[in-house]
């Protein structure tokens, strides 16, 4: 990695395939924008209709609010549908939005070698990507 931006680009990356599972074949970038709208409306207790809208169905919310979750991108108090960013998914809404375009994001550079050599990430990882 060369600049700080390409290592926030490795980061993201390694988040997007692993842990939130999603497959870089078929049509990766719809994913890659629904994640990238449904993080940039949050917290969604101000607007619970659009994220339903925005997902589809409120069985395809709970699945997708779910696997945000579980990659610690949202948290939640009563209800899953009152969600709101924890500091890992401001991190990578930012480093989302400072992507051209999926196929910037899906280069080759990025995607070849994992974040600081492969060891584990830590809080720190998530500071704000300008910081």
């Amino acid at each position: 990695m060369n600049t700080k931006h390409d290592e926030a680009l490795a980061h993201a990356y390694k988040l997007f395939r692993d842990e939130l599972a999603l497959c870089d074949c078929g049509q990766p970038w719809q994913g890659y924008e629904l994640v990238l709208h449904l993080l940039a409306i949050a917290p969604y207790y101000e607007h619970p209709e659009k994220v339903t809208q925005a997902i589809g169905s409120e069985g395809a919310t709970h699945l997708v609010l779910s696997m945000l979750t579980n990659a610690d991108l949202i948290e939640h108090g009563g209800g899953i549908g009152g969600s709101w960013l924890t500091p890992k998914g401001k991190w990578f809404r930012e480093v989302l939005r400072s992507i051209e375009s999926w196929e910037d994001f899906h280069d080759g550079r990025h995607t070849a070698l994992p974040p600081h050599g492969g060891t584990p990430c830590t809080d720190d990882c998530w500071a704000t990507p300008t910081d």
